[in-house]
């Protein structure tokens, strides 16, 4: 599994190979570039944010590839602005019992 900053390197690479620099891709996605560095660096949990930065890359990099920490299989930080819900029917009949 990789570190935090595995996955920054990981996006910072990927961007530079599109576009060449972090600074050209953010105006090619029409962000600043303190905007850009807020969601490579996962300061920003915008899911807006990174599907408009995942349209404007490669067809090949999806929200999986590029935020493994929020949208992979192994996700560990899935809560990005949207309420969790558990697939464990014991869990969601204790949370319906509660309320």
């Amino acid at each position: 599994m990789l570190t935090p900053k595995e996955h920054f390197i990981n996006r910072k690479s990927i961007i530079e190979k599109d576009s060449g620099t972090q600074i050209a891709f953010a105006k090619k996605v029409g962000i600043s570039r303190i905007g850009l560095y807020k969601a490579i660096s996962c300061i920003t949990k915008s899911k807006k944010m990174h599907e408009l930065i995942c349209d404007a890359l490669p067809v090949s990099v999806s929200k999986e590839i590029f935020w493994p920490e929020f949208y992979g299989p192994d996700a560990t930080n899935n809560n990005v602005n949207v309420d969790t819900v558990s697939h464990d029917a014991t869990v969601n009949d204790q949370t319906a019992a509660v309320n």
